[in-house]
């Protein structure tokens, strides 16, 4: 109600939800922010990026038909499943799509979509999906994945051959992404970016689910501060090897962090250094070098939105 707004409501409920979650076993909560200050009140802080490019369809410049780009049929899609788990193994903050959000990519409104699949030798090593578009209208992808420079290349192709009806072609791709890399030139841009946000419900749980570099064995002594959930509040020491982390209460505290700042981290959206530069943590020299290597990972980012 009007007459309530601004003395706390909000939060209040919020902050009811985590504590449910928490009961539920959930080790984290993530979602698109209305307003960022109001879920950093709650202790959500951003993680990970969320892209929408805008190029030329003339600027695409790519003419390459060496794989064969095959239409999908809708008992085909599996396929792009496939790719798509491929895809996100190798990346950080892509999520295990659900069934809506599958057929929220295949299909909007009345609008039909065409799905192509990148095969080498039947083998499939990308897909694009977008919807129809009318003469002048901007031409609308859905999803794009390529596992490979060939299978980029030939879609980017499919895309590039509407330019002699549409002008321009939107997509997700992430910062720094592979496909962006294959255009001749430069001339994409960011027309729409919202950073997705993470709540750590569970401090001992998140960490202890995510993975680690395998190869690397490090122990990291936190002392985190959690003005809302007490649970999370206090020293713990995460131990890694062999791609997996436990966490302990206790240890030295070497690294003094918000429990917002150790969301950056743990999805990779700052290295200590960054976040050094971004936040009032405090940190002894060993803590940082033993959080720059156990956090290191790619760029966080995603296709979704939800």
């Amino acid at each position: 109600a009007p007459d309530r707004r601004g003395i706390g409501v909000g939060l209040w409920m919020l902050r009811q939800v985590l504590a449910e979650q928490h009961a539920l076993g959930v080790p984290l909560l993530s979602l698109y922010p209305a307003t960022t200050g109001f879920y950093r009140r709650a202790g959500f802080e951003r993680a990970a990026q969320r892209l929408v490019y805008e190029l030329p369809l003339a600027a695409i410049g790519i003419r390459d038909y060496r794989l064969e780009a095959a239409p999908l049929a809708p008992d085909q899609y599996a396929v792009m499943h496939q790719v798509y788990a491929q895809r996100a193994a190798e990346s950080a903050a892509f999520i295990e799509r659900p069934d809506f959000l599958w057929q929220r990519i295949l299909k909007v409104g009345d609008k039909p979509s065409y799905s192509f699949v990148a095969l080498r030798e039947g083998v499939p090593e990308g897909y694009v999906v977008f919807l129809h578009a009318g003469w002048g209208e901007t031409l609308q992808v859905r999803d794009l994945i390529a596992l490979t420079p060939g299978a980029g290349r030939r879609l980017l192709s499919v895309l590039a051959d509407h330019r002699s009806m549409l002008d321009t072609v939107q997509f997700t791709a992430g910062p720094h992404d592979p496909l962006l890399f294959l255009l001749p030139e430069q001339k994409q841009r960011v027309v729409r970016s919202l950073d997705l946000m993470i709540r750590i419900l569970d401090l001992p749980a998140a960490l202890s689910a995510r993975g680690y570099p395998p190869h690397l064995t490090a122990e990291l002594h936190l002392d985190v501060c959690d003005d809302l959930l007490p649970w999370n509040q206090g020293r713990f020491v995460l131990r890694v090897a062999d791609g997996a982390g436990q966490v302990e209460p206790g240890g030295r505290g070497g690294l003094r962090l918000h429990i917002r700042d150790l969301v950056t981290l743990y999805s990779g959206y700052f290295t200590p250094a960054e976040l050094l530069m971004a936040s009032e943590i405090s940190a002894d020299p060993a803590s940082l070098t033993a959080a720059t290597q156990i956090f290191a990972g790619p760029q966080p980012w995603l296709p979704d939105m939800f």
